[in-house]
């Protein structure tokens, strides 16, 4: 693996340096392994905490329909550039942990799969600082549980919280918390697990396929690589129809693309309601355009995925 360790300055100069890095499929797979475990990590401690507290200070305007990390660790960042006695107990570093929190969101929502292998152990940890940070004590436990099952050898026990025992800490049905548009805790619960789900569909499936259609058309090379952002190849391949005069369901193969990439960032933001709502047919779409490229296989498991997402609620 290429050297990580001179960090670049900027975004997009971390991107450029990891673009330049294919890992091995052991390794991706190890990789992909723990983006879903970190996903579960911040869906079910992280999110809904911070967005409550920033609820609590008056500062997320958005929370009436998302507990999005990226906006609220973004608030956080400016705040505490502006107060640094803006949180509830002191740390000297609490700039450093809330960039690596953020990066760590970022890691994890954009497939970097190469800096997952070298820093989730961080970002794992800088997500337990900012729960010590806004006076969640039990929140910061929990998460300290988790991290010393999983880097402690544990053959990632987190996995087991997407199946039909699924459940959530006990956060969720505290009566402090505000969930988006006063949802209910069952609606709440059945949110999380849509949204766990449809992060396995995507990571293991979804943005598998868009790569693997990707790299063998004309100027493919660039593709091959280890940061496998969904986001990024729905552009592409959005961009590559809108353009193709000679595409004879341009029309229509557009508006699924565009669907897709709607799913992918009502999932990545965690849109509770729209996810709640529209769900099954964010997965048809992403189905849908795997056979629209030509890998069935990976349309099954989504399908299969969605299927498993039907026998939660009955």
């Amino acid at each position: 693996m290429a050297n990580l360790s001179n960090r670049p300055i900027n975004r997009f100069q971390l991107i450029a340096q990891l673009k330049t890095i294919k890992l091995s499929t052991e390794d991706e797979m190890l990789a992909t392994n723990i983006r879903q475990n970190l996903f579960l990590a911040f869906t079910l401690y992280i999110s809904p905490l911070i967005s409550n507290d920033l609820k609590a200070k008056g500062l997320d305007q958005e929370s009436n329909r998302k507990i999005d990390a990226y906006y609220c660790f973004k608030v956080m960042i400016d705040e505490y550039n502006k107060n640094p006695n803006f949180f509830d107990h002191y740390d000297p570093d609490t700039q450093n942990i809330l960039k690596t929190a953020m990066l760590g969101r970022n890691a994890v929502i954009h497939c970097y799969l190469p800096l997952l292998l070298l820093e989730s152990e961080n970002y794992l940890l800088s997500w337990i600082s900012v729960c010590r940070l806004i006076n969640q004590p039990l929140a910061a436990d929990q998460l300290q549980r988790v991290h010393q099952q999983i880097y402690a050898g544990a053959d990632f026990p987190l996995r087991n919280r997407t199946d039909s025992d699924f459940s959530l800490p006990n956060f969720v049905d505290s009566p402090f918390l505000l969930r988006p548009e006063n949802m209910s805790v069952s609606d709440f619960q059945r949110s999380l697990q849509i949204q766990v789900k449809m992060f396995e569909a995507e990571s293991e499936f979804f943005g598998p396929a868009l790569r693997a259609f990707l790299v063998n058309q004309p100027g493919g090379n660039k593709y091959i690589h280890s940061v496998m952002d969904s986001q990024s190849y729905l552009d592409d391949l959005i961009t590559l129809g809108e353009n193709d005069p000679s595409w004879p369901t341009k029309q229509r193969d557009v508006k699924l693309l565009k669907t897709a990439q709607f799913a992918r960032n009502k999932l990545c933001h965690a849109e509770l309601v729209p996810l709640l709502e529209r769900h099954d047919e964010f997965l048809l779409s992403w189905s849908g355009v795997c056979d629209l490229i030509g890998k069935e296989e990976f349309a099954k498991k989504i399908l299969e995925i969605r299927n498993d997402l039907k026998s939660l609620s009955t």
